[in-house]
């Protein structure tokens, strides 16, 4: 038997709408309200008091002890669950409704380890309850310890999570979430698990390695992708993202990057409002850079484009050679045909000065369409060590030599093209739905 247990001090549709997801044959939910426990610590409860409560209710040494933060859903599907212990690592959706393995299939993993959901095995919680640090829920860390501690089965895409902002990192220096990460620092040093520098840190790098090779976190040590869009390009970001999925499926975390604003009403190069959006890109890049840890391999390309091969081994080789790799693009000008439209890199100090180097003169120049993005990439491209993608990676204009191509081209340009391409880029098409019927041709 499952015996299920989770806090119920929370009241609000995102949570209810989860519960309502657990009430399933072979699954007994037992709520569990903060009055009812033997300690809270600044409005928290520990995590082994709750736990505590699913193993009393515990009749044989096979039943499990099923712990979920009480704000994950279960998806429709009919889920057998294994009498041994196991894991699942939540799926971010945007919205509350009814999930199933299928749809959460399409959605790609988050940048970071966060798990929600632990099967743990009534008689090895009896063996190995003292191991377990005495952490609060609603903090930073214990998670990770729980996957590293049970050592369970993976069971992917079986539970998901409306996306919210987590309460603890608003207040991540209180005393309560510092002595949390301190019990997990504590814990790794304990059993020599070599993710923690000499400085009493967690080592990032080190510890996706680690969650990788042991808990089939791969998806950290890929190329992250970066798309950017405006809503002019929304069916083209669909085809972009389509297409990326129908390869990868969730194997590889992509980011996106959605403007709300049209600041360009054509959508053509060099029109009002085009150096704006160029800003915004270039901008919103180097934002989301930030979040990433350094050495982090990304992959950056405009919606205009479709994916049509499993690249990503092709960048890592080159990476090792490069500071940066990009597409081709057409120019009358030697040495200065880098495509800003696709690129990949590793997140360095360098690569975010050449990017910074970029914005800065997008905005010096804001008030002029004449210069965009693609000028500047080429003008500071000497800082790093950059190298040409093959033509695999399609640019149409290297064709038509930078001339503007129109629909009763296609064919033609298609004819033209390397036939084992690895994307297809719709530059030098004029118009989102010229470029959506480009691509489309690319679909069987």
């Amino acid at each position: 038997m499952i015996y299920r247990v989770f806090s119920s001090s929370f009241n609000d549709d995102r949570t209810n709408s989860a519960q309502n997801s657990w009430n399933v044959l072979d699954v007994i939910n037992i709520p569990i309200n903060d009055e009812s426990l033997p300690r809270i610590n600044d409005g928290l409860p520990y995590l082994k008091d709750i736990l505590d409560i699913g193993y009393n209710k515990c009749k044989n040494d096979n039943d499990i002890i099923l712990y979920t933060n009480s704000d994950i859903g279960l998806v429709s599907d009919c889920i057998k669950f294994p009498n041994e212990n196991f894991f699942s690592v939540r799926k971010n959706v945007d919205n509350i409704g009814i999930y199933s393995i299928s749809d959460l299939e399409e959605i790609s993993y988050e940048h970071s380890v966060n798990c929600d959901v632990f099967g743990i095995n009534k008689l090895w919680y009896e063996q190995n309850r003292d191991q377990i640090p005495d952490f609060l829920i609603g903090s930073p860390t214990w998670d990770l310890c729980m996957l590293i501690l049970l050592n369970g089965k993976r069971i992917n895409n079986i539970c998901y999570h409306v996306r919210h902002e987590s309460k603890w990192k608003a207040s991540v220096q209180k005393e309560i979430h510092i002595n949390n990460r301190k019990l997990f620092i504590d814990f790794c040093n304990q059993k020599n698990i070599p993710i923690v520098s000499n400085s009493y840190r967690i080592l990032t790098n080190s510890f996706y390695h680690y969650m990788s090779e042991n808990f089939g976190f791969n998806y950290l040590l890929k190329p992250k992708y970066i798309i950017y869009s405006t809503p002019s390009h929304k069916d083209l970001l669909n085809i972009n993202i389509n297409s990326l999925k129908s390869i990868y499926k969730d194997s590889v975390i992509i980011h996106q990057t959605n403007d709300e604003n049209q600041y360009c009403q054509t959508a053509e190069y060099h029109n009002i409002g085009w150096k704006q959006t160029q800003i915004n890109k270039v901008q919103s890049l180097i934002n989301i850079l930030y979040k990433f840890n350094d050495g982090e391999t990304f992959i950056f390309c405009d919606a205009d484009i479709i994916h049509l091969n499993n690249y990503i081994d092709d960048i890592d080789v080159l990476l090792k050679k490069y500071d940066m790799v990009a597409q081709k693009s057409f120019s009358k000008k030697e040495n200065s045909g880098y495509c800003s439209g696709f690129f990949a890199a590793k997140k360095t100090e360098k690569v975010m000065r050449f990017l910074n180097y970029i914005l800065q003169s997008l905005k010096y120049t804001a008030n002029s369409e004449s210069h965009a993005d693609q000028y500047y990439f080429n003008k500071y491209a000497g800082i790093l060590n950059i190298g040409y993608l093959n033509d695999s990676y399609f640019n149409p204009g290297l064709i038509s030599n930078g001339n503007v191509i129109d629909k009763c081209d296609f064919d033609k340009i298609k004819s033209l093209a390397p036939k084992d391409v690895n994307i297809v880029h719709a530059n030098w098409i004029k118009g989102s739905e010229n470029k959506f019927y480009f691509l489309d041709m690319y679909i069987d």
